[in-house]
Order: C-alpha cells, then structure tokens, then sequence
C-alpha cells in the first residue's frame, strides 16, 4: 500500500475561480451572494471522491484539508507530504481563464523528466481516452511545466498538479459540476495512479 497525499486547492478565505455562473452574477451586482460551487468547493469534492476511489483501489488517501473552511499555505500542504513520507502528491484544482473560450484538462509538474512527468502523461492519456476521444466534454491541454509553484518544486517524492478543467467555460463548468462526472473522473485518476504506483520499480 502506497500512501498519497491528496491536496484540494484553496480553500478558506480563498475560494480559488468563481466560476462561470457565479461571475457573470457579480457582474450584475458586486455584493451578491455565491450562486454555485467555487472552485475550492469542487476541488474538496473531487479530492474526497479520490480519496474514496484508491482507498477502493488497496491505496491510502490522505488530504491536506477535509473542508473548505482551511487554507493551508503552499509551502505548508509540501511539507505535510513531506512530513509524512507519502509516496505521491496530488494537488486537485478547478482552472479559470479571461476568455470564456478556454478549455481543458491539464496535468502539471515541476520538471519535464522523472516520476512525475511520466505519471502526469499517463494521466492525461488515460482522460483523453476516456473523455475527448470519445467526444465526452473534456479535451486535453496535456501536461506543462511548472517549476514556480511551490507544491510542485518542495515536495520530495513525485508531485502533480492536476486542473480538472476550466470553470470559466459555461459548458465545462456545467460538466464539471455533474456529480456523476466527478466520480467518472476521481475513479479514472485513481486507476491510473493505482496502475502507475503498482508497476514502479521498488
């Protein structure tokens, strides 16, 4: 058994992306309430969903928060990993872009070799299989480079950054926000993570 250290983004103080819906409500006033989930509340629900997922798989899911009401800092969520010797990051986010044409799932690290290069092409095959080659809702960006972010680059065992896709899109951000979706894609993360820890060399 493998442990992860599963890591919804933001949090807190911090909802991450608004979203589409609830965007285009502030446009029409500032002041109002939240309409729809954040990206913080999505984030929190996939990673509980993966969490539920590898443990369903023999794998040991461990998350840097369990509600929205925490932030931890970035440096922070590393070093809980690292503090507890997991054998694999995965931080969890919603993307957001200006244009609401954006659109896309896309797996991030911090380095263009190595455990988790290798890990996020796998990952990103998989849902490209899975979603856009079946013409299903979500296409693949692939994987990009990221050496600035610090869950990625203070993590001491394979770490990757996944965006689910981008909730500034009205049509993604209703996919996205289907249950049934999520749990499609948390069981798809989690086979293919599964399959990857099981077929590293010791």
């Amino acid at each position: 058994m493998s442990l992860i250290v599963i890591d919804p983004g933001h949090g807190g103080d911090d909802p991450g992306a608004l979203g589409y819906r609830n965007a285009e409500a502030r446009k029409a006033d500032p002041a109002c309430a939240l309409i729809a989930p954040t990206e913080a509340n999505l984030n929190t629900m996939a990673s509980h969903l993966l969490a539920g997922e590898l443990a369903r798989s023999g794998q040991a899911g461990q998350l840097t928060r369990m509600e929205d009401v925490e932030n931890p800092s970035a440096p922070g969520r590393a070093s809980m990993a690292n503090h507890k010797n997991a054998d694999l990051f995965v931080s969890i986010h919603h993307n957001s872009a200006e244009s609401l044409t954006a659109h896309g799932f896309e797996a991030l690290v911090c380095r263009d070799r190595g455990a988790a290069f290798d890990l996020a092409g796998e990952i990103c095959k998989a849902v490209f299989r899975r979603f856009e080659a079946q013409e299903r809702g979500l296409t693949v960006r692939g994987v990009k480079i990221r050496p600035g972010l610090a869950v990625l680059r203070l993590t001491k065992m394979p770490a990757v950054l996944i965006e689910c896709g981008f909730i500034s899109n009205p049509f993604e951000a209703e996919f996205l926000g289907f249950p049934e979706i999520q749990q499609e894609l948390s069981g798809l993360l989690a086979e293919t993570i599964d399959e990857w820890l099981r077929g590293r060399p010791l």
